[in-house]
This record gives structure tokens, C-alpha cells and sequence, in this order.
């Protein structure tokens, strides 16, 4: 198994970066993306999880898990 990893800091090189964006944005690329690891969606619930386990409030990421799963329920409301 290959387990190199190739960083970089253009960003823009990236046909996934999305850049600056509303959070309706943000919700509906996490919601549909997915990489190597698997859907961006259960990482970011899965980093929601891991932090509130150690009591670290981070807005950011709650704000993010709670549109992508607005953006889930819309979807399958539809």
C-alpha cells in the first residue's frame, strides 16, 4: 500500500478547492465530495464528534456539520 502524501500550497492547483464561499456553499461540496479516505461528510461528522469528546466548542465545525446536514435533509426531502 502506498501511504505518500503530497501537500502543497497552491491551493488553487486543486480542482476541489472550493476558496472563500458562503456556508451553503461549504455544505453542499462536503456533501457531495469524497477522497481517498472517503466522503468529505462523514469527516466532518466524525471531527464534530471527536471534538465535542474532548470538549473542544469549535463554531466553525459545528456550523459546518449542522448546514451539511440541512443540506442532507433538503436533499432528501426533494
Amino acid at each position: 500500500m502506498d501511504n505518500r502524501y503530497l501537500a502543497t500550497t497552491n491551493k488553487e492547483s486543486n480542482k476541489n478547492y472550493l476558496g472563500p464561499a458562503p456556508l451553503e456553499e461549504m455544505a453542499r461540496q462536503i456533501y457531495l465530495a469524497e477522497g481517498p479516505s472517503g466522503p468529505n461528510k462523514e469527516y466532518v461528522f466524525k471531527l464534530e464528534d471527536a471534538l465535542n469528546k474532548l470538549g473542544v466548542v469549535d463554531p466553525h465545525v459545528q456550523e459546518l456539520a449542522n448546514a451539511v446536514r440541512e443540506y442532507s435533509d433538503a436533499k432528501l426531502s426533494k
